[in-house]
């Protein structure tokens, strides 16, 4: 009968003891089951902060393109009016260039009619200096000289009216040449400023941008190798 009990006591001893191991196993199968599970999500998570990630670094890309394409647009505009604007003042002094060429002309054809009445009026004098000479009275010459002396200086006056005629017109035109110049450019170099900021706008928005996203990608690249060591680890460790 003691051997009986011994044997029945081993035999409980030895069931507890299987008992506890299968308790063991079991509570060390859920711990790993857990642990997978929470792995799973920790992945699950990380993939979709990463996509997140992306999306809303190509909103952004796509938010500061958009940006930096209305500035532009916004720059070449203004430039383009300020070119207009220029170029119209340009034009108003052009045109009253050629405004006052039309009357230098204008006074030039008056000119050339009074030269050519000096000119019929000049051998009118040389038939008067004629009948000068011909003259018997001492006070018909003296009118006869008065006369001529007035149309030989009215002469004058018109060939020295006639020739500042001509310089004014010729500085006329080189007036409107020079504003023609300055126009074409004040034209041209307000369209390579507009260019030249928009270029540089574009170029300092897409560098910000670049860089960015290297961060960003970085940080992604940090996260998704720590999570696959703490897969190692937690398969290692099963």
């Amino acid at each position: 009968e003691r051997k009986a009990w011994a044997r029945g006591m081993e035999q409980d001893a030895a069931t507890a003891s299987r008992k506890r191991e299968l308790e063991r196993d079991a509570d060390q199968l859920r711990l790993d089951q857990d642990e997978d599970r929470r792995r799973r999500e920790a992945e699950d998570q990380a993939e979709e902060n990463v996509a997140e990630t992306r999306r809303a670094a190509a909103q952004r890309e796509e938010q500061e393109v958009a940006t930096i394409n209305k500035d532009a647009v916004a720059a070449v505009t203004k430039a383009e009016a300020a070119a207009k604007d220029i170029l119209a003042k340009a034009e108003s002094n052009i045109k009253l260039a050629e405004e006052k060429l039309a009357a230098a002309n204008t006074k030039l054809e008056l000119a050339e009619s009074a030269a050519a009445a000096a000119e019929a009026k000049s051998s009118a004098v040389a038939s008067t200096q004629a009948a000068v000479e011909d003259a018997t009275s001492d006070a018909e010459r003296s009118t006869l000289v008065a006369e001529a002396r007035a149309g030989m200086e009215a002469e004058v006056r018109v060939e020295i009216e006639a020739l500042r005629s001509a310089a004014r017109s010729k500085a006329e035109a080189e007036v409107k040449a020079e504003v023609e110049a300055e126009a074409e450019t004040n034209r041209a170099r307000l369209t390579a400023d507009a260019h030249a900021v928009a270029t540089r706008a574009a170029a300092a928005e897409a560098a910000t941008t670049r860089t960015q996203l290297d961060s960003e990608t970085a940080a992604l690249k940090a996260q998704l190798e720590e999570t696959e060591r703490r897969k190692e680890a937690a398969a290692a460790a099963a």
